[in-house]
């Protein structure tokens, strides 16, 4: 496990070496929901105010999940390097990655990518 941090409703939320995200229950340490991950480590997770998990994933991207259903919803290329850091500062999600550099990014309303998406398999929104 390379991060975890509370979440909503006393839920924990982990990012992990296998690339997988994990809701589980704060008080119990039962497991809640899991974020099937892509080969490589998740360095950090989100859970976001539109109920979306988003994950930094060791190869530069961040990984954008439905938090109720644990369903992959897109991918963002964004950093050359590992993405090691994820937080989100008003509605912009701040991002670090390994090499140092920090980015943010101001994503459109989920439901308006979510559309576009749907047209496309699989998503990757280039910045």
């Amino acid at each position: 496990m390379f991060s975890a941090r509370w979440i909503a409703q006393g839920r924990i939320l982990t990012a992990g070496a296998d690339g997988t995200a994990r809701v589980w229950n704060g008080a119990t340490g039962t497991l809640l929901q899991t974020y099937q991950g892509w080969p490589g480590f998740l360095a950090d997770a989100i859970l976001a105010p539109d109920d979306l998990v988003i994950g930094g994933d060791a190869d530069g991207s961040l990984r954008f999940w439905d938090a109720a259903s644990g369903a992959k919803l897109w991918t963002l290329p964004a950093h050359k390097s590992a993405v090691i850091g994820v937080h989100l500062e008003g509605v912009d999600i701040v991002t670090r990655g390994f090499a140092g550099e920090i980015s943010r990014w101001r994503l459109p309303h989920s439901g308006a990518v979510m559309e576009a998406c749907a047209h496309h398999s699989p998503c990757a929104i280039v910045p």
